[in-house]
């Protein structure tokens, strides 16, 4: 019974998207109008996230993510970008899992010198896939203990399925020396799949509001953050503050860029994880950070307020040593 108390609840967890507590960092995730919403001319990035480790098998998150700006010009603020999203969610001893691969299409639009107006669509291939083949059952008890030889006697098979999923987006951004933007997206308005048939556990229709406020304080940054998801019937509200503190030399006459940067912030998932978080990058090119879920709802009790630790790793990068305005 406990076996299938446990598929139960990640199937469950499956009819909700696996998401990042770095969510500043991954927002292509949320919303495809931030593919090619960069100040670079292109970014990539690999995520890590392992959650619930105290139960035994933890829930493991991967994700491979770029994204690129084209036809960017000094004449024309008005350019097109274009972003992929491969990841991959996988659960307990049953390999419960989720293979996401995703093409967005972005168009920023310039309203004026300092605002940019966005839309984006995505269109995503899910394949999802249990196996049965790493589960225990009463009838391989030998009466002194698990013998995995023992037939099991059930009759379940492997299955794998696949759909189709597609999601849009808006983003307005203005930039000045308070640069802050606003983004709305709606995903999986065509998918009525649920984990692995049509009838059971949907994945329902998510909306999403995101607001970004970065202020500039001589050499120190600060981002503040606030995202609204609302699936079905639960919201998630994700708030904080990230702290960047640039150190080094930046050339304003060439194109001389050395300065690097440390990353310290803090956000909260309402009713549920406090996420310290703490990050550095290497000469305006390379991004590193960690963060942990400190559990603060009430399964505390059961998780040892052990929630979820993740990596993350971005570089950013240009097709051109031509200089841009730095921040």
């Amino acid at each position: 019974m406990t076996i299938f108390f446990a598929i139960g609840m990640v199937i469950v967890s499956f009819s909700q998207d696996a998401r990042f507590s770095q969510f500043a960092f991954t927002p292509t995730l949320i919303n495809p109008a931030e593919s090619g919403a960069i100040e670079n001319d292109f970014r990539g990035q690999i995520h890590y996230r392992q959650q619930w480790a105290v139960l035994g098998e933890a829930f493991k998150n991967y994700a491979a993510i770029g994204d690129m700006a084209f036809f960017r010009s000094k004449k024309s603020n008005n350019y097109l970008g274009s972003g992929f999203i491969v990841q991959r969610s996988e659960a307990g001893k049953s390999s419960l899992s989720e293979l996401r691969a995703e093409g967005q299409a972005a168009y920023h639009l310039s309203g004026s010198k300092k605002n940019i107006w966005s839309a984006g669509l995505a269109l995503a291939f899910i394949q999802r896939s249990i196996s049965f083949d790493g589960l225990i059952w009463d009838s391989q008890y030998n009466g002194v203990g698990v013998d995995p030889s023992l037939s099991s006697g059930e009759i379940f098979s492997n299955e794998t399925r696949s759909t189709f999923d597609a999601g849009m987006g808006f983003l307005w951004r203005h930039r000045g020396r308070q640069k802050y933007s606003i983004g709305y997206s709606w995903r999986h308005f065509l998918q009525n799949q649920g984990f692995l048939d049509n009838t059971s556990s949907p994945l329902f229709p998510t909306q999403s509001l995101s607001v970004k406020w970065m202020e500039q304080m001589n050499f120190v940054d600060v981002n503040y953050d606030l995202l609204l998801i609302r699936q079905s019937g639960a919201m998630q509200i994700l708030a904080g503050a990230l702290l960047k503190y640039r150190f080094g030399m930046d050339s304003k006459y060439t194109t001389s860029k050395t300065s690097s940067m440390l990353l310290v912030g803090c956000h909260l998932r309402y009713g549920d994880a406090l996420i310290p978080s703490l990050g550095y990058e290497f000469q305006r090119s390379f991004q590193f950070l960690a963060s942990y879920d400190i559990n603060v709802s009430g399964l505390n009790e059961v998780s040892q307020r052990r929630g979820g630790m993740e990596i993350s790793l971005i570089y950013l990068g240009n097709k051109t040593s031509q200089r841009r305005k730095l921040r």
